[in-house]
């Protein structure tokens, strides 16, 4: 539907440094890199894929992941969110390639600076100490997403009518608007 490869937990379209969109993909059990996504705050912890001793930070990690955050996140700090790819965030939903969307996704939060959003934390394995990127994200509130708006990113052109109205505000202007909790409904007893 996306047009990206169908491995890996980061994947995107187009050239690597200037991807029309970025698809990150979890499974949110991985106890050592613990991806959450926070429903109440509208926030995803995401980790990256660097998760073993022997690669470099950014040249060698596989589909070139880290790469990609430190360029967006970049971009997004110099006021460059023009250059900022959508990110749609998928689980892995069951057996084989099964996923569910989890919403459209932001470098950075609100209550988060430049130096807290993209973080490369240190971790080791057997003796050997390594960097992978803590990366915060804003999952935004668009309910909807359009077919011909994933047509027009994939012609290059993201920033059309058919963009969702959260992304098109923090594109423009970067108001970030979280998609907090579903409502609760309220049972009472007779």
């Amino acid at each position: 539907m996306l047009g990206v490869s169908n491995q890996g937990g980061f994947r995107y379209l187009g050239r690597r440094d200037a991807p029309h969109l970025i698809v990150l993909t979890s499974s949110f059990n991985d106890r050592d890199w613990p991806d959450h996504l926070d429903r109440e705050t509208g926030l995803l912890r995401y980790f990256e894929d660097n998760k073993q001793p022997g690669r470099l930070l950014h040249v060698e990690c596989p589909r070139f992941g880290n790469e990609l955050l430190r360029n967006a996140f970049n971009a997004c700090h110099s006021n460059c969110r023009e250059a900022v790819p959508p990110f749609f965030l998928f689980r892995n939903a069951g057996t084989f390639r099964e996923v569910q969307f989890l919403g459209l996704a932001v470098p950075g939060a609100i209550n988060l600076s430049s130096s807290e959003d993209l973080v490369a934390v240190w971790k080791s394995s057997d003796g050997d100490r390594f960097q992978n990127y803590k990366a915060t994200f804003t999952i935004l509130d668009s309910p909807e997403i359009k077919r011909s708006w994933i047509n027009d990113i994939k012609s290059g052109n993201p920033f059309t009518l058919n963009a969702p109205t959260a992304w098109r505000h923090w594109r423009e202007d970067g108001i970030l608007s979280p998609l907090l909790a579903e409502p609760t409904v309220e049972h009472r007893s007779k």
